[in-house]
């Protein structure tokens, strides 16, 4: 049952995609497995990236604000069809053991890139927020999504890309 609501996702995905970009052309679902981004970043990055994963000896793939391993992932799919190393980032450390459990060959890294090294607060939707997730937690309290929402403050660490890269 998963593995068809599993492709019923992935084709739908792909419809949407494929009516929001008519002229990219993507790789085959059925040839290669589903995709799990949100909104189809996974289809497009595929499409534009597809010939460089193919000849490349090195792939590494930097997902920033990763949220869960698979869920709306934009980095599972090259990860799992390509063999891409995948550098994740996301503050919410709770995705820590997740990220362990369900993509071990991806680095994870609990806190947020910024340009300087620091703290930053990042509002987060508390858990009774049924109709709104983590997925919209923000450093800015300007985030629409979150206006009408009860959210907790957290302090995060916050590192610049190029020191994590060294």
């Amino acid at each position: 049952m998963m593995k068809l609501f599993s492709r019923i996702k992935s084709i739908s995905t792909l419809i949407i995609f494929k009516l929001k970009y008519p002229k990219v052309r993507f790789l085959n679902p059925l040839k290669f497995g589903s995709y799990y981004s949100q909104v189809g970043q996974d289809v497009y990055l595929s499409a534009l990236l597809f010939r460089l994963f193919t000849k490349a000896d090195k792939k590494i793939i930097i997902d920033i604000g990763c949220n869960h391993p698979i869920n709306y992932s934009n980095s599972y799919f090259f990860e799992k069809h390509f063999l891409c190393e995948v550098l994740a980032f996301d503050p919410i450390s709770e995705y820590n053991e997740l990220w362990t459990t369900y993509r071990p060959s991806a680095k994870f890294y609990p806190y947020a890139l910024d340009e300087e090294e620091g703290e930053l607060i990042l509002n987060v939707p508390t858990k009774n927020n049924s109709e709104i997730d983590d997925m919209f937690s923000s450093i800015s309290k300007n985030n629409t999504h979150l206006k009408n929402f009860e959210t907790d403050e957290r302090k995060i660490k916050a590192v610049p890309l190029k020191k994590v890269l060294k």
